[in-house]
């Protein structure tokens, strides 16, 4: 190991001291994104100051050795890499601005958008938060800059300040909530028969259309959003979870319709399908649970926010106000 330091090493987790992560925000999110799209990392903490990296793991999948090796070898190409230059602080009035994030798909989308806010000359500093789906910025930039420059990486910036917006906010994510159950439950339905008569492997033209015509409902139906977003990451040379979902969904369809044309029998239509539908059954699941723990620190349940009721007791009779 020649990048790293171990410090403490348990079977499911391991920290290591990295000097070229010491003082350099930029290689520790990017470090953060790269790590947590591994199927074996459970959790990932990186302290830009001390340049420490903390890593959950499961060891059935990759043991410890391995997990030490991949760090090494990240940590060192990102440390042989130049930092990019550092922009001149802009004058100016400072503010603190929260907004909510919609459009976050995992833990490397709010990698994603805290590292290419952080890079604007105006911001001093953003945290973003995919749990709560929130972000914080502070430096010289009005709402309106903020939302422009969160659209501009593919998702969607909405305000939060007053109870109004705040409940606009909850009325979205219902709505969200309801718009990914209903994806996932007819992309299910439409993937069971692609799936029975993929593996029956059917050798006639009929059941071949038949599979078609279920599957490309899914993937350029329910898994349009996939593609969308992929296309606009894209376009600013980035990528996340949905870039993946969409190469793969797409390129078993793609090949299953030019084998189809061609009539050849190396049909991958079933793939392509629960691809689509596997994913949108998860994130109806993750959804629904981020959904209930927001519930619980619902905007409307703070003080000063919903209605109250004082009691009070004259005499022997208990009255409300």
């Amino acid at each position: 190991m020649t990048e790293i330091a171990v410090v403490h090493q348990l079977r499911r987790r391991v920290r290591v001291i990295a000097p070229a992560l010491r003082r350099a925000p930029e290689r520790t999110l990017l470090l953060e994104i790269l790590l947590r799209k591994h199927p074996a990392i459970r959790a990932v903490r990186v302290v830009a100051e001390l340049g420490s990296v903390a890593v959950h793991f499961d060891p059935v999948r990759m043991p410890v050795a391995h997990v030490l090796t991949l760090l090494d070898t990240v940590i060192g190409n990102l440390g042989r890499a130049p930092l990019p230059k550092a922009q001149t602080a802009v004058p100016g009035e400072t503010r603190e601005i929260s907004v909510a994030i919609e459009g976050m798909t995992c833990a490397s989308c709010a990698a994603l958008i805290q590292l290419a806010v952080g890079r604007d000359p105006r911001v001093q500093a953003a945290s973003v938060n995919y749990a709560s789906e929130t972000a914080t910025i502070t430096g010289g930039l009005d709402r309106s800059e903020v939302e422009k420059l969160v659209a501009s990486l593919g998702y969607a910036a909405r305000p939060m300040d007053s109870l109004a917006q705040r409940r606009q906010v909850i009325e979205r994510e219902r709505a969200r909530l309801a718009e990914s159950k209903r994806r996932a439950l007819w992309a299910g339905a439409l993937t069971l028969p692609v799936m029975i008569i993929g593996m029956a492997m059917p050798r006639s033209w009929p059941w071949k259309l038949v599979e078609l015509a279920l599957t490309a409902p899914v993937v350029l139906g329910a898994g349009r959003p996939f593609f969308d977003r992929a296309v606009k990451l894209a376009r600013h040379r980035a990528a996340n979870m949905d870039t993946l979902i969409a190469i793969g969904a797409g390129a078993a369809f793609g090949h299953s319709v030019a084998s189809l044309l061609g009539r050849r029998h190396h049909l991958y239509f079933e793939a392509a399908a629960g691809i689509v539908a596997f994913v949108l059954l998860g994130r109806w699941l993750e959804e629904r649970a981020k959904g209930k723990g927001r519930g619980r620190h619902s905007p409307a349940d703070r003080p000063g926010t919903g209605h109250r009721h004082l009691w009070s007791r004259p005499a022997s009779k208990w009255s409300c106000r």
